[in-house]
């Protein structure tokens, strides 16, 4: 017994007396309200998926290839610590979208791959240093400048310490 009398529960017997009125345009109202807040959930949706996009590719780059770039792929499968993370090196051999390409093995010309910019990795071409440019020639003439400068430095410096010798033993010898 609560506030001094018998609770009364849902599911006790109701007296038929009591009615309860219902708005007959309850049924229009309920549907209305419904579709607005769906369209109004959609309408959010859309603006934070546009914010988040907006996020996101403020710091992305947008990498372009050319056709015959080296570049490796990036290994998607879940990896332990000491697994190859690229395969590779592949070259670009055709652009099929803007971020969709074709690459070929650079070895083994059998394995040929579609992949977007996403997994591509660019990989540089060292230059070859075995040929001679203007570059090797200056650097070798500079060397040879800077050793027979050396070498006249160290006469120069010879010269000066004998002549120096020589008026010390001639003042302690007279």
């Amino acid at each position: 017994m609560i506030y001094g009398r018998e609770p009364k529960l849902p599911f006790d017997h109701q007296h038929p007396l009591v009615s309860i009125q219902q708005d007959p345009d309850h049924l229009n109202k309920l549907s209305s309200y419904l579709t607005s807040m769906v369209k109004e959930a959609q309408k959010n949706i859309l603006e934070q998926q546009q914010k988040s996009k907006n996020r996101y590719d403020r710091n992305r780059s947008d990498p372009q290839y050319r056709i015959g770039d080296l570049v490796l792929i990036k290994k998607i499968n879940a990896r332990n610590k000491f697994d190859i993370r690229n395969e590779g090196p592949f070259r670009i051999i055709e652009k099929l979208a803007q971020k969709t390409y074709v690459v070929q093995h650079v070895k083994n010309l059998d394995i040929k791959r579609q992949v977007i910019s996403d997994v591509i990795v660019p990989l540089f071409e060292r230059p070859r240093l075995t040929s001679k440019t203007k570059d090797d020639q200056r650097s070798v003439k500079l060397k040879k400048c800077i050793h027979d400068n050396v070498n006249k430095w160290n006469h120069f410096i010879v010269i000066h310490i004998k002549i120096h010798l020589e008026l010390l033993l001639f003042y302690y010898y007279n």
